[in-house]
């Protein structure tokens, strides 16, 4: 069973990869070896998985299938046995976490002071970019990101629903005006993401979905900086309100047309490899965040 397992892992490595020499490097090994455990699992199922050539690598009809199924079949081993190193309190190493500079802010860095007092041999490291990132590049053990993954060998844990609201600061409605319905934000400037990313804001509006990309004459790639230039009077931002509690609550900024506010929420989600072992850390941390939001309510109440 070892040597189907080690089979099994070359072959999702190298169509994760892309490469043999990529899935060589990540497995530490030798292309050669990798080649050849590819081609032991060929033999032994009479079927082509892969079709080769000096420039690149694809997938046969069979090869397709058995990725799927493979991925299911480590997961399942991956888990089991990462579930049983969890649970016998040997976690240590270095957890590497994946995620924006607003979610480390307001979500996880409160929780890192307990989690750390159950698993005091554990060091944590945030990389924080605004999107989700490369895990196999970067060495991510979990991303923890908003939206599913575009990857679809990667696993995607819902942990807390995100509800996002309007707001600007009371200077620029003085100025400019409230807004009493979605259709009415044409006409103001409104503080949205660059071009490329999320810019859609959905509203439900007599009981349809409606969704529309308002625009104005600032934009950027952080939602930490949009909900800055809100305070500021530069125009309306759309946040999770879990970020904006504190300026809610000293009136520097004003929650706007919440009676249009689209029911179904946003989530948030842990997001790691699923075709690599999952380690104890990694597991140790999912169970921690899942138990701390479901203990708490969503991410939104919470914050």
């Amino acid at each position: 069973m070892t040597d189907r397992l080690a089979e099994i892992e070359a072959f999702i490595k190298i169509v994760d990869h892309k490469t043999l020499s990529a899935a060589a490097r990540a497995q530490d090994c030798s292309p050669s070896a990798m080649s050849k455990l590819v081609q032991r699992l060929e033999n032994r199922l009479g079927v082509r998985l892969m079709n080769r050539t000096s420039r690149a690598l694809s997938l046969t009809r069979e090869g397709e299938v058995f990725y799927e199924e493979g991925l299911k079949a480590l997961r399942a081993v991956t888990e089991a046995e990462s579930a049983v190193a969890a649970n016998s309190g040997d976690v240590s190493g270095i957890l590497r976490i994946g995620t924006s500079i607003q979610i480390s802010q307001f979500y996880l860095a409160p929780l890192i002071p307990q989690f750390l007092a159950l698993h005091p041999r554990l060091q944590v490291h945030f990389v924080l970019k605004a999107m989700p990132m490369h895990l196999v590049e970067s060495q991510i053990d979990v991303a923890i990101y908003t939206g599913e993954p575009a990857v679809s060998s990667h696993v995607a844990r819902r942990l807390a629903p995100v509800r996002y609201v309007l707001v600007a600061a009371p200077e620029y409605l003085k100025r400019a005006g409230t807004p009493q319905h979605p259709k009415e934000l044409l006409h103001h400037q409104c503080l949205n993401y660059l071009p490329g990313q999320d810019v859609s804001w959905p509203f439900q509006i007599q009981g349809e979905h409606y969704v529309m990309s308002p625009s104005g004459n600032v934009c950027g790639s952080s939602g930490a900086l949009l909900r800055v230039f809100a305070t500021l009077g530069l125009g309306i931002a759309r946040v999770p309100v879990a970020q904006v509690k504190a300026e809610l609550q000293r009136g520097e900024l004003t929650v706007l047309l919440e009676e249009f506010e689209d029911p179904s929420p946003e989530w948030l989600y842990a997001i790691y490899q699923s075709a690599r072992n999952l380690s104890p850390r990694a597991v140790a941390f999912l169970k921690f965040v899942d138990s701390s939001f479901r203990a708490s309510g969503s991410a939104a109440d919470r914050n």
